[in-house]
Parts: C-alpha cells; sequence; structure tokens
C-alpha cells in the first residue's frame, strides 16, 4: 500500500520526509565511523543486520524489505532523507549505518570527516530507544582545538515532536515480523552550532558520547552541516555619466543561519541586499547571518565612462544661424556648449563658426500693369535665381491675376537671399446698355470715348451717355482713371431713330417687356391698333377690353401703332421676352 506524505510546518505535523521550518540549509557529510547494521534491505532481517536497536529484537527496514511484506513504507532504498532546507544521507545498508552508543557496547564513539572542512553548523540524524537519552558532542579541528556542546536531547524513537523523517516502521530481527507502523518511528536531529569565532577551522572529528540512563539506547544515522556564511556581489552597474554617483550593486549571502543582514562600505552606510547612488570607487559588503557570525566580500568596483568631448567647424552665410543645443550663433567665432547624451551625460563639444558673404538680392520695383499685358520679371545681385509661381529668371509671361512674386538669388559661393515684387493686374470690363435710343455706358469712374462700329471713328460724345441720332451699331471705350487700363465694348445697335418723334406718354403699355398678357393705359376706345414687326410686317394681334395676348410673338422688339379718330398717330416699342 502507498502513502502520501505531507509537510505541514504551519499545524506542527511532520509526516515522513517532513522537516522542521528554519532557514538553515543542511546538506550531507561524508564520514567514517559507523559501528553496526541495523537496517534490513532483505528477508530474512537476521541475514541482513548484525545488531538490534532495543529490548525487544527490532530493527529497520528499507523499502525493498517492505515491498516483501506489502507494508508500503521503509527507509529510502537510496537512503537519501531530504525534505525543504534539511539533506541527510544515510550510509547504505549492507554495511555499518549506525553508530550505537550503549552501556552494554560502547557509550563514546567518533565519526571521522572524510574531507575536513568549515561549517556553520553541524546536525546529527538519531533517535533513542527505550526512552529519551542524552549527548555531549565535541567537535575537534584540523588545527586541535575543540569545542564541545553537553547535555543535547535525543528523542525515543516513538511519539516524539519535530522529526526529520517518521513512519518507516520496523520489524523483529529475527521474526520478520513488520509492525505496519505509519506513523513511527522517528529520527530527529541534534543541532551544534559552530561559535564564529571556530568558523573558519577545517573540522576533522565529531566525538560523541552518550550520557543516556544505561538501558537507553542511542543511534546516530547520519551527519549533515551547514556551509559557512559567505557573501558576494553577484551583480553590479557602473555609474552611467562621468560623475555621475547612480551606480548600483546586488549580493548574495549563502550559509550561515538566515536570515542576513548587509552593511555596504558606502559613505554613508547602506543596508539591504541591493544599494543603489553609487559613485565611483572601490567598495565591499558584510553580510551577518542570525547568530552574528559575518563574512565581507571581494571589494568590487564602481567604473564611470570618460568625459564626452567633441569638436566641429562649421561655416554658414551672413544672415543665417547656427543652433547648438539650446543656443543659436549667427557670429563669427568659437563657441563651447555642454550638451546631454541620449543617457543623460554631459558632453562638451566646441564650435569653430565662420560666416561667408550672402548676395543682396533684388526682385525690381512693383507692377501696376493692365490684363492681358505682358511683363518680364528678372532678378539682380546674384548669379542665379529662381521664381516661385512657375515663372522663369528674364522670360516674358502674361499674369493672369494680381500676386506676389518671389525670387531666391544664389550666390557662387552657395549663399542665397531672397525679394519679392507685387503685380498689380488691372481689368476694365466695357459694357453698354441700352434704354429706348439712349446708350449708357459702365463701369463708373472712367473716361468714355463713344465709336461708330461702321468706320471706328470716335464720336462727338465723352460721357457715360450717348443718345445717336441716327441708326447704326455703336462701341463705347472705357479708361480706367486711376490705371489707364482700357477696354472697347460690344457693338450695340440702334435702329428706331426718327419714330422716337412720334412717341407720346398719352398712351403706354404696361407691362413691357412683356411675355404674354398686355394692357394699355390712355385709350378712348374709338383708337385703331396695329402691331408690327423690325421689317414692318403687320402682325394679327387682337386688342380686347385694353389688353392684348402676345405669347405667340418670338422674343425681340416690336412696334405698336396707336392712331385716333382724329388721325394722330402713337407708336410704342414693345420688347417681347
Amino acid at each position: 500500500m502507498k502513502r502520501t506524505l505531507q509537510t505541514l510546518c504551519s499545524a506542527g505535523l511532520l509526516l515522513l520526509f517532513a522537516v522542521p521550518c528554519e532557514s538553515q540549509t543542511f546538506n550531507p557529510v561524508t564520514v567514517n565511523g559507523f559501528n553496526t547494521d541495523v537496517v534490513a534491505e532483505n528477508s530474512p532481517a537476521i541475514n541482513f543486520t548484525d545488531d538490534i536497536l532495543d529490548g525487544s529484537n527490532y530493527v529497520l527496514y528499507s523499502v525493498d524489505y517492505g515491498n516483501i511484506y506489502s507494508t508500503g513504507t521503509g527507509l529510502p532504498n537510496n537512503g537519501a532523507v531530504m525534505n525543504g532546507s534539511r539533506s541527510y544521507q544515510l550510509a547504505g545498508y549492507d554495511q555499518p549505518n549506525c553508530m550505537k552508543l550503549h552501556s552494554s557496547t560502547a557509550l563514546t564513539d567518533s565519526f571521522e570527516l572524510v574531507t575536513p572542512a568549515s561549517y556553520a553548523s553541524v546536525s546529527l540524524l538519531a533517535f533513542a530507544t527505550e526512552g529519551s537519552g542524552s549527548v555531549n558532542v565535541t567537535l575537534k579541528f584540523t588545527d586541535g582545538s575543540t569545542i564541545t556542546s553537553n547535555g543535547l536531547p535525543v528523542s525515543d524513537w516513538f511519539f516524539n515532536s519535530n522529526p526529520v523523517i517518521s513512519g518507516f516502521d520496523r520489524t523483529g530481527r529475527t521474526t520478520d515480523s513488520p509492525d505496519y507502523q505509519f506513523s513511527e518511528p522517528r529520527m530527529y536531529p541534534i543541532d551544534i552550532a559552530v561559535p564564529c569565532a571556530d568558523q573558519s577551522k577545517q573540522l576533522q572529528r565529531i566525538i560523541i558520547t552518550s550520557t543516556a540512563p544505561s538501558n537507553v539506547r542511542v543511534c546516530i544515522f547520519a551527519v549533515s552541516a551547514t556551509e559557512v556564511i559567505n557573501v558576494s556581489v553577484t551583480n553590479f552597474q557602473d555609474a552611467t555619466c562621468n560623475g555621475a554617483d547612480n551606480g548600483q550593486a546586488t549580493a548574495l549571502a549563502i550559509g550561515g543561519v538566515g536570515s542576513y543582514n548587509y552593511l555596504w562600505s558606502t559613505a554613508p552606510a547602506q543596508n539591504g541586499a541591493t544599494v543603489f547612488g553609487l559613485a565611483p570607487g572601490s567598495y565591499t559588503v558584510t553580510a551577518t547571518d542570525a547568530d552574528g557570525c559575518s563574512a565581507t566580500s571581494n571589494s568590487f568596483t564602481i567604473s564611470e565612462p570618460a568625459v564626452i568631448t567633441g569638436s566641429q567647424s562649421v561655416t554658414i552665410c551672413e544672415g543665417s544661424e547656427l543652433v547648438v543645443g539650446n543656443h543659436t550663433y549667427t557670429l563669427a567665432g568659437t563657441y563651447t556648449d555642454t550638451l546631454h547624451t541620449p543617457l543623460g551625460c554631459d558632453s562638451i563639444l566646441t564650435t569653430d563658426l565662420s560666416l561667408i558673404p550672402s548676395p543682396s538680392v533684388n526682385a525690381g520695383t512693383d507692377l501696376l500693369i493692365c490684363s492681358g499685358e505682358t511683363i518680364n520679371l528678372s532678378g539682380s545681385g546674384a548669379q542665379s535665381y529662381t521664381w516661385n509661381n512657375g515663372i522663369s529668371d528674364g522670360t516674358d509671361f502674361i499674369p493672369t491675376a494680381s500676386d506676389t512674386f518671389i525670387v531666391t538669388g544664389t550666390a557662387a559661393n552657395g549663399c542665397t537671399d531672397i525679394d519679392s515684387v507685387i503685380v498689380t493686374v488691372t481689368s476694365v470690363d466695357a459694357q453698354i446698355s441700352v434704354s429706348g435710343i439712349t446708350l449708357t455706358a459702365s463701369p463708373v469712374d472712367a473716361n468714355y470715348i463713344w465709336i461708330s462700329c461702321a468706320d471706328g471713328q470716335a464720336l462727338s460724345a465723352s460721357g457715360d451717355t450717348f443718345t445717336p441720332t441716327e441708326n447704326g451699331d455703336y462701341a463705347v471705350v472705357v479708361t480706367d482713371i486711376f490705371s489707364g487700363c482700357s477696354d472697347t465694348s460690344a457693338c450695340v445697335s440702334v435702329s428706331t431713330v426718327g419714330l422716337e418723334a412720334l412717341y407720346t406718354e398719352s398712351v403706354t403699355i404696361y407691362p413691357n417687356p412683356a411675355q404674354a398678357l398686355i394692357h394699355f393705359s390712355g385709350l378712348s376706345g374709338n383708337e385703331t391698333i396695329r402691331f408690327s414687326d423690325m421689317t414692318g410686317k403687320s402682325l394679327e394681334i387682337s386688342v380686347n377690353n385694353a389688353s392684348a395676348d402676345i405669347s405667340t410673338l418670338d422674343a425681340g422688339v416690336y412696334f405698336v401703332s396707336v392712331r385716333s379718330a382724329s388721325g394722330r398717330e402713337t407708336i410704342i416699342r414693345l420688347v417681347k421676352d
């Protein structure tokens, strides 16, 4: 049968492979000096053991032995007893594996370390039978010195607390009769602390004397020990900049009895496993364990990078500027600036600044031109010129609208200058409006010359209105009084001169122009009304109740003759939309 083994430190319950909850780390120490074999690795037990453990002829057995009798337990076949911070190695089960101390044999015996070494503490894995006992333990070092711890308790193998391992059962040496115990027997630690002053010495021998009552047997199964405290700097970071105090380091202490306190050789002193703000220099760290034993690390050095320096020679054009860090320079000279690298370090940059002449570019005077006029823009004062708006230097073009033209001139040394010229384009749009036979020119605030389209000759009229005295085609030349720009209107035809003398205001038509129905005012009722077109052709239009429908007429100009009973005729010009 198999069992689930657990460690329950907080509850105080420790089963097979359970250990006390502590911060020391015990590792096996190889020794000679076991004086009897009390573990049966096979059956019959009497053939695989040398001695009994108590007055009832019991011995211990391994898992292999337990499998023969289906106990589901036993000491580990490999002899490894470990869990948490404690680890022990039992001697082989086919050889002496217990130091047994009893009045019937010997009350004192010793272990000899195969390899002498320095330790902070030593632990014996043991139990007593026929009741609890005690021992005196003397640690002897290679220099001949010793330390002794007297009256160390050894708990009975049944029912006592804080075992390292338990529940491995026992069997009769001559009867091969396991007890099938699943929580007993138990082995316990006997810990001997090495004083700080002796931890640098090499432990050579462990002398053990039983001081238990005569019927009590003490059996010791293994030796483990804790390394002396040691500390090292596992990681450190140099200062990032020259003169900076941002180095840091991390220490790691091992061995001894934890926990650890750290003291760094900084000014002021710092504590903790990691320190910050280290200036360039050499440092050590001292770690102290819970027993007050200490160790100091090797010295380590926080380094700093060299001062970052640089220089540059820069040539710029007069009127330009050079920006270095937070400074702007426009004059020749030598300048020193402190800059910062991406890591925040200061760097010293020396700049020799020289100036070369810049050209003085002239784009010319501003221009006031008429729409459609050709101009030519040329820069001066440099070697080559580039204009905006896609024009070429010294090339004719016609501006389409007022604009500012900018030229960049480049000298032979590569320096540039800019200038601009404003070109104002004035546009005149001559128009004629007609009212009867009177012609009116626009725009206003101008000079006007009326011309006959037939021969282009100027007429005597010079105002913005003109009333021709004969039929014909006429136009007007309008000249802006500010810019002097002019425009000639389209020709306008006049064909009703002479008919106007027959017009009277006694009879009128409204609306005029009209699209459909027109009305007469001033009629007596006895008039004869006739409609004709521009050629004099009569049109069939009826007038009823002083109204007439002209919707059938095409758009154009028509004449309406109104003749009274006395023979007086009025001719009215009618416009059909």
